[in-house]
């Protein structure tokens, strides 16, 4: 009645994604009912402030993820083209800064640096409403807070990152990654709603004066958790191991060489990098076009934008509880293209969505769910994975080495699909996005000796060796 045929492919995927999202609190209550109470890992001291202070941060980033493309598109009026260089500003820190920080996490004190992180991000966010203020905001300023806000990413996700494997020993990882990212989904089914609220009473800036005051009682939290001894030892030893004996292991890019081997090495290690490095360029795409998108073809206010991303918080709420009951009727190696073919489907349905009232939403929370469900499938897999067969000395700077690899090339994405998003238009840009998001899919699956390689180091979790180092892992 109207419709065109996209319109209506879009509102049927919409009803689709939908009446499976509804089922998401139910499973996601049967699943918890059916373990214990209280997760294990978190009645020991060390994880659950390390949990804790993660879910604060994870709170607060819902608003920066949001103001921050508002503060572009409504305040700044950004083009395609200059949301583009906004997100590719905010991921060029992880080509620069990535193997460098490997080699700081390896050597110095993990929960050091996290808490200087919190200092430096909050410092990043607050120049943002401080500008608008004495009224010189400009998208030169956005993206120079994109860029430190990147920046100080890049040194937190690694540091936090290996915090987590070194407190709960490599046989707990997955186990430590489901309850992280089951209870990041939990928090995802009210905050990105509140976060666009807040965004759309109070205004972007005053909203993002907000996330600093909940980092800095992140920081607070933080302030209590002490690194694991052995961690703790090894930083240590390989910083004294690195001093006196050989001039050249003082150098940075010795050791930045040791994690780029031992990647390029491993045949498992370097195929999945080059594959989460072809899903990371479509990605920071969808991210330049995303709030663009929803604001302009799809008329949608930020506390609608935000209502949409709860169903994103119920599709990674319900691959979290199942993710285990997944991998074991399909095997890690099968789930992880799963993941990423659903990524594909979602910034497909994406481009063809609707903009009526209420069924924008609907559709745009559709998108998300897919999106979400697939992404907890394909990731917690992958870090676990890459986790497990990373050897503890060169943690560090392996974590930085997949993380450069991987993100190296998505500022240019994030560029070009606002340039070519200015010459064809976002609907056609974004279902390109997904063809070739399905594309990189296949090409997944089609690797052997990834899902072989995935498999096997996870069954390595039922082995006495990882048992016995997960029985003797400190919890001091």
């Amino acid at each position: 009645m109207g419709s065109s045929p996209l319109e209506k492919l879009g509102l049927f995927g919409a009803c689709l994604a939908t009446a499976f999202g509804s089922l998401t609190p139910i499973v996601a209550f049967k699943t918890l009912l059916s373990a214990p109470r209280i997760p294990a890992l978190l009645r020991e001291r060390p994880f659950f402030l390390i949990w804790l202070a993660q879910i604060i941060t994870v709170g607060s980033f819902h608003i920066s993820h949001l103001a921050l493309p508002i503060v572009g598109t409504v305040l700044l009026h950004a083009s395609p083209a200059d949301m583009g260089l906004l997100i590719g500003a905010q991921a060029l820190p992880f080509a620069l800064f990535s193997l460098p920080t490997g080699v700081w996490v390896d050597r110095f004190e993990r929960t050091k640096l996290i808490r200087i992180s919190f200092v430096g991000l909050a410092a990043a966010i607050a120049s943002v409403p401080l500008a608008w203020s004495l009224g010189v905001l400009s998208l030169g300023v956005l993206m120079a807070a994109g860029f430190a806000i990147g920046s100080i990413n890049t040194l937190f996700g690694t540091a936090h990152q290996v915090l987590v494997t070194h407190t709960v020993g490599r046989g707990r990882l997955v186990d430590a990654y489901r309850v992280i990212s089951t209870t990041e989904s939990m928090i995802r089914l009210m905050a990105p709603a509140v976060a666009g609220l807040m965004i759309e009473f109070m205004g972007a800036p005053r909203a993002l004066m907000v996330e600093v005051m909940l980092l800095a009682f992140a920081w607070w939290v933080f302030r209590a958790i002490t690194e694991p001894q052995s961690a703790a030892s090894d930083a240590v030893s390989d910083a004294v191991s690195d001093a006196p004996t050989d001039p050249n292991d003082m150098r940075l890019w010795p050791s930045i060489r040791a994690g780029l081997a031992y990647v390029w090495h491993d045949p498992a290690l370097r195929a999945i990098a080059i594959t989460a490095a072809g899903w990371q360029i479509l990605f920071h795409g969808f991210q330049a076009l995303q709030v663009l998108y929803a604001t302009r073809e799809l008329l949608m206010s930020p506390g609608q934008i935000g209502l949409a991303h709860i169903f994103g918080g119920a599709g990674a709420l319900l691959a979290g509880v199942t993710l285990k009951r997944i991998n074991a009727r399909l095997g890690p190696g099968r789930v992880l293209p799963l993941g990423l073919g659903l990524t594909g489907v979602a910034w497909s349905l994406f481009a063809v969505q609707s903009a009526q009232p209420v069924w924008n939403v609907l559709s745009m929370g559709a998108v998300m769910f897919l999106f979400d469900f697939g992404c907890v499938c394909f990731f917690v897999n992958y870090i676990s994975m890459r986790q497990i067969m990373t050897p503890d000395e060169l943690l560090g700077r392996v974590t930085a080495t997949m993380r450069f690899a991987s993100v190296s090339l998505a500022p240019i994405g994030a560029i070009a699909t606002g340039q070519i998003a200015e010459r064809i238009g976002l609907r056609w840009t974004l279902g390109g996005l997904g063809l070739l998001g399905l594309a990189v899919a296949i090409s997944l699956l089609r690797n052997r000796s990834i899902r072989q390689a995935s498999e096997a180091a996870l069954e390595r979790l039922n082995t006495p060796v990882v048992l016995a180092e997960a029985t003797e892992t400190p919890q001091a």
